[in-house]
């Protein structure tokens, strides 16, 4: 009506934390991005530790302290990042009696794929899943969370597969790259769950096998690293003598992790356990063939572009980096040479790089900022 004024939907954004280079911090943050630039919307952002300079996000230290604050209360909307236990989530439970409350599950890491201290939190995290009951929608990552939450009873009819943003590093193609040596990019946590034991362990044995010549760069937060499995990780390169071969650089910003994407030739995810595996879509973003197991959402974001072997079989981790290496240093000295032994079947680069390309625009950030908002104005349509 000429004259009535315009309603702005108040949208609150809640996140354990918000610090650079750790998943679950990055999707909150690229929530913001994505519903703060919406004319109609208004959004805030609470958190218990704020490390990014483009979100202003307030901060509270308790689940008290959230449902206190201003925002909390005035919200239309309010959207929980759920990976792992935090007080946050409880508000959950209550609300501020009339938002439409959204959770965007990120799934927990199973007790098996980490160390015994950290169980504790596992089991809460594991138990916080009820909780998931009272939200009216929630997004999942992929379909392997969504499935997290249906094998629990969650209401498979308030489930939304809803795809991360991933819009770095810059683009690059793999048949830019040399042919030798092979390159390898590990990117995460050096935790049981993650494989870097079963990594350094297939690269040497690729290596004996006949390999081209390989290095492996590993990249990952040790503050969020497990540091006995850490040195269980240095003990193997020294007594496999691949002092040379592994490079260690840690945590690195993000101008530094795009090189070390682009430099490489396969990223190396021999997970255990993932619901989502942002490197993935990173890695095909920058001409990486990913290379790993079949554990979680790997085969599924993979998408046939990658090689993954039955999970924990080193031995075929090893064999399908030897022939990936081979096929990698073939098919650049020949672009059209369908050398590469992906799951869809053999590809040359040039093949590769167009399917990657087209592939990763999935994952765009506008593509998933519409989903995004049309899926916020469907809840509250009432649809």
């Amino acid at each position: 009506m000429i004259g009535q004024p315009r309603r702005y939907l108040r949208i609150l954004i809640v996140a354990p934390k918000a610090i650079p280079y750790d998943a679950i911090s990055m999707a909150a943050r690229n929530s913001y991005r994505m519903l703060a630039a919406h004319p109609d919307f208004d959004v805030a952002f609470i958190t218990s530790d704020n490390g990014f300079d483009d979100v202003p996000a307030r901060l509270a230290m308790g689940v008290m302290e959230l449902m206190s604050e201003p925002a909390f209360k005035a919200a239309d909307v309010i959207i929980y990042h759920f990976g792992i236990y935090h007080q946050f989530l409880d508000a959950l439970l209550i609300g501020n009696g009339h938002a439409r409350q959204v959770v965007r599950f990120h799934n927990i890491t199973p007790r098996e794929f980490v160390d015994a201290a950290v169980w504790p939190v596992i089991d809460l995290s594991f138990r916080q899943l009820h909780n998931l009951r009272h939200a009216e929608l929630i997004w999942a990552d992929s379909q392997v969370n969504a499935d997290v939450l249906i094998e629990r009873g969650i209401d498979r009819s308030r489930i939304e597969v809803l795809p991360l943003v991933v819009d770095h590093p810059e683009p690059a193609r793999l048949g830019q790259k040399p042919a030798e040596p092979i390159e390898l990019l590990f990117v995460g946590r050096m935790v049981q769950s993650k494989g870097l034991l079963d990594c350094i362990e297939a690269l040497s044995l690729a290596a004996a096998g006949g390999a081209p010549p390989l290095r492996l760069t590993v990249v990952g937060s040790a503050r969020f690293s497990d540091k006995r499995y850490a040195a269980r990780c240095q003990d193997l390169i020294a007594k496999l003598g691949l002092e040379q071969t592994v490079a260690f650089l840690g945590t690195v910003d993000d101008k530094a992790l795009g090189e070390a994407y682009r430099k490489a030739h396969v990223l190396m995810i021999p997970s255990y356990h993932e619901g989502f595996c942002m490197p993935v879509i990173e890695g095909l973003r920058a001409g990486c063939v990913p290379l790993g197991y079949t554990a979680g959402n790997l085969p599924s974001i993979a998408a046939g572009l990658g090689c993954l072997v039955p999970t924990g079989d080193v031995p075929a981790l090893a064999d399908g980096l030897r022939r990936m290496a081979d096929g990698i240093a073939r098919s650049i000295r020949a672009p059209d040479l369908a050398a590469l032994p992906l799951d869809s079947g053999a590809a040359g680069v040039a093949d590769f790089d167009a399917r990657a390309k087209d592939y990763v625009r999935g994952f765009g950030f506008e593509r998933v900022t519409a989903m995004t908002i049309q899926s916020t104005e469907r809840l509250m349509a009432g649809a």
